[in-house]
C-alpha cells in the first residue's frame, strides 16, 4: 500500500471544519468489496488553496500559438486548486483508453485501480488530496465500475488510474488515416460547460483561470461509451483518440499529425454559446473519431437515438493542420437542439 497509507485513515479538518468521514470510509462506502486495512492516522489540519487574482485575457486570434504552447509543455504538476476536475478527467481518460481495444467487452467488464502519490509538504496539499479521493469515489461509483485496489505513495502530488478487463490490442489506430472524404467527429463524454481552470493552457501561460469544468455526468459518460464501443466493435470507427489533457486542440493535433486536417469548431461554439479558446483547450473528457462518409448517416442515427451530442468538425487534408472557428466552411453542426444555446459566464 505504500508508507503513506495513514492518509486514508486520518481525520481531516479543512478550513476549520472536521470532515465527517476519513478517505478510507469514503472509498469503502462506495466499494464494499475493496479491502483497506490500516490503523487510525493522525488528524490532518489544512486549508483549501485560493487562486491569486489575474487579469489575463485569452485572445481568440492566438489559437495556433496556444496550441504550440500546449504541445510544448512538459509534464506539469497536479493542479492542486482543481482536484475534482483533474481527478475525474484522469478516471475518464483511463476508461476511454479501453474503447479502442479489440474483441468484445462492455463497460461492465472493466475495473479500476487507483494510485495516489502525495505529500503534506505544502499548505493545501492535503485538502486537495481529500477532495481528490471524494471525487474519484463518486465518479467511479457513478460509472458503476468496481474499484479493486488503492495505493498511496510518497511523492509529488498526483493521481493515476489503471483500468483492467479489456484486450491490450487496439482495434483501430490512434492516428487518422489518409482518407480525404472521411469525417473527423468530436464527441464530448460529459455535459459540462467548457472552462479553462486547471487546464494545461491556463497553467502554461499563468492565466489562473478561476473555474474548471464540472466533470460529473457519469450517466451521460456511460451512454457515450456504450454507443462508441459498438461503433468500434462494428469496425465503423477507422481511427480514434481520447480527448483529455490539452483539450480538443491537442487531440486534433496528435490525431492528424500524419495527415493534416481542415477543422472548424464553429458548430461546437454555437451549440454551447462558447468561445473557441475554451472549446479547444478546456479539458472535458471525450473522443475524436474518424468515420467514412458512407457511414455518416448510420453514425448520425445511432447517436441521435441515444441523445448524444456530436460534431463533425472536418476532414483529413493530406497537408497541414488548419483550425478555424468561423462558420464560413459550411460544416454542419449536429444536435444543437439537444444542447441549446448557453450564454457565456464571463472571462475565465
Amino acid at each position: 500500500m505504500g508508507k503513506k497509507l495513514s492518509y486514508l485513515f486520518s481525520k481531516f479538518i479543512i478550513d476549520g471544519i472536521e470532515k465527517p468521514a476519513t478517505p478510507a470510509r469514503i472509498l469503502l462506502s462506495c466499494f464494499s468489496d475493496l479491502s483497506l486495512d490500516g490503523a487510525p492516522g493522525e488528524t490532518i489540519v489544512d486549508e483549501t488553496l485560493d487562486l491569486a487574482p489575474s487579469v489575463y485575457k485569452f485572445d481568440e486570434n492566438r489559437i495556433s500559438e496556444y496550441l504550440d504552447i500546449v504541445r510544448g509543455s512538459s509534464s506539469q504538476a497536479f493542479p492542486l486548486i482543481f482536484p475534482e476536475s483533474a481527478t475525474c478527467l484522469a478516471v475518464a481518460s483511463s476508461v476511454i483508453d479501453k474503447l479502442w481495444r479489440s474483441g468484445r467487452h462492455t463497460l461492465a467488464d472493466l475495473s479500476v485501480r487507483a494510485q495516489w502519490n502525495w505529500n503534506d509538504c505544502e499548505i493545501g496539499n492535503m485538502a486537495s488530496f481529500y477532495a481528490s479521493v471524494e471525487s474519484a469515489a463518486a465518479y467511479i461509483d457513478g460509472l458503476e465500475l468496481p474499484l479493486t485496489s488503492v495505493e498511496i505513495s510518497d511523492g509529488r502530488p498526483g493521481v493515476s488510474f489503471k483500468v483492467d478487463g479489456a484486450s491490450p490490442r487496439r482495434s483501430c489506430p490512434a492516428s487518422a488515416v489518409d482518407a480525404p472524404d472521411s469525417w473527423l467527429v468530436y464527441i464530448p463524454f460529459d455535459s459540462c460547460e467548457f472552462r479553462l481552470g486547471g487546464s494545461v493552457l491556463s497553467r502554461a501561460v499563468d492565466a489562473r483561470s478561476a473555474v474548471g469544468p464540472d466533470i460529473s455526468d457519469s450517466a451521460y459518460f456511460i451512454d457515450c461509451y456504450e454507443v462508441v464501443r459498438e461503433l468500434v466493435e462494428d469496425k465503423i470507427v477507422k481511427a480514434g483518440i481520447g480527448v483529455g489533457e490539452g483539450g480538443l486542440a491537442a487531440a486534433i493535433a496528435a490525431f492528424t499529425s500524419r495527415t493534416g486536417a481542415e477543422v472548424n469548431v464553429s458548430g461546437i461554439c454555437k451549440a454551447y454559446g462558447e468561445f473557441p479558446v475554451r472549446v479547444l483547450f478546456s479539458e472535458v473528457p471525450g473522443v475524436l473519431i474518424q468515420i467514412d462518409d458512407s457511414d455518416f448517416d448510420y453514425v448520425d442515427a445511432e447517436l441521435l437515438l441515444q441523445d448524444i451530442a456530436y460534431f463533425p468538425i472536418g476532414h483529413p487534408s493530406g497537408g497541414t493542420l488548419r483550425i478555424a472557428s468561423d462558420p464560413a466552411s459550411g460544416l454542419p453542426s449536429i444536435l444543437e437542439s439537444l444542447l441549446g444555446s448557453r450564454a457565456s459566464e464571463g472571462e475565465d
